[in-house]
């Protein structure tokens, strides 16, 4: 007989090897895991797109780095990842380990679970981890609240969820409630889209809610556009939306860093008092009018509706943002200041 024994000819010896040799590759693996600095750790969440990848490296932070893991700022950037994986139940175990803690959630990381529930379709849960906080989410907070009473099958329900939803924006919201064309498109989705459900979108808050719904009929690309800036502070990445999502897009923004300026401690969507980052891309598939990008002209055009002054990109000298033809350079520090 072979090494291995019986009528494998010896070939149970080699697989064997291959087994220990996995299992210590496994081992050198986990290892290099837990000496891995947190915040480089924090950084592979926020930037992976490997599902697995991003759950594991979770896991290990709360097991390895409570202290650091369990930071209000890093909360809300695990919450936003999980926001966009729609894993809901981790993203309660996340706010249970806080809460444990002694911490509680602040706006951008309430935003991310009621994201995370709204992925999955979880209205109840949505509901009960916005009345079990006293923050008070973003703009993509009350679209995540909205989208997960949209996924109710049933119409009876998705009606009670979605009236129970538009109350809590209601009182707690702020002026989102009538005056946001993201907020009022979710609220219409939240109700069916019918008739009826314009009806009591508009009895529940104002009639402006529903007339303001068409003004955003992409709300929920533009959502996931806008979901970056939680991700990647300061830089949101429009490169291969279409025109109009763009220029609702950047409009929504102006709109949050007024909200943020009027109103302190309003979690804006946009976290620096520095520069903003639009990516628009270079326009190879998609050029206008003079060669300009047509993402990037649609961002032009609506900061100019807006009265923000863009930098130029023409001039000598060396390589910096506003002169990259793929990019726009705002300041958010100064659309905050303005009255």
């Amino acid at each position: 007989l072979g090494r291995g024994g019986g009528g494998g000819g010896g070939s149970v010896g080699p697989r064997r090897h291959a087994v220990r040799k996995a299992k210590a590759r496994a081992r050198a693996s986990k290892r290099s895991v837990i000496v891995t600095p947190p915040e480089e750790l924090i950084d592979l969440v926020a930037t992976s797109t490997c599902k697995r990848a991003i759950r594991t490296t979770i896991t290990t932070l709360l097991k390895t780095h409570p202290e650091v893991a369990l930071e209000a700022r890093n909360v809300a950037v695990l919450l936003a990842t999980l926001r966009e994986l729609g894993d809901w139940r981790r993203g309660y175990a996340l706010v249970n380990e806080l809460r444990r803690s002694g911490g509680e959630l602040d706006g951008p990381g309430l935003e991310g679970l009621l994201g995370a529930c709204g992925r999955a379709g979880r209205p109840q849960e949505a509901l009960d981890a916005l009345k079990a906080s006293p923050s008070v989410p973003g703009l993509l907070g009350w679209c995540g609240l909205l989208e997960a009473c949209a996924a109710e099958g049933d119409s009876k329900r998705r009606a009670t969820f979605a009236t129970a939803a538009m109350e809590a924006v209601k009182a707690r919201g702020g002026d989102i409630a009538s005056t946001e064309p993201l907020v009022a498109a979710a609220a219409t989705a939240a109700f069916g889209g019918s008739p009826h459900g314009l009806e009591v979108a508009a009895s529940v808050l104002s009639p402006e809610v529903a007339a303001r719904a068409a003004d955003a009929p992409n709300w929920k690309e533009v959502a996931r556009a806008l979901e970056g800036l939680r991700r990647s502070p300061g830089v949101i990445d429009l490169h291969g939306v279409g025109r109009e999502s763009a220029k609702t897009a950047v409009a929504a923004i102006v709109r949050d860093l007024e909200r943020a300026g009027a109103s302190e401690g309003y979690p804006s969507l946009v976290a620096c008092d520095g520069d903003l980052l639009i990516i628009t891309g270079r326009g190879k598939h998609a050029q206008g009018n003079g060669g300009v990008p047509v993402v990037k002209a649609a961002v032009l055009e609506e900061l100019k509706a807006s009265g923000i002054a863009v930098p130029s990109d023409e001039g000598d000298g060396e390589w910096t943002p506003t002169r990259n033809p793929g990019v726009v350079l705002i300041s958010s520090g100064d659309i905050q200041k303005r009255p």
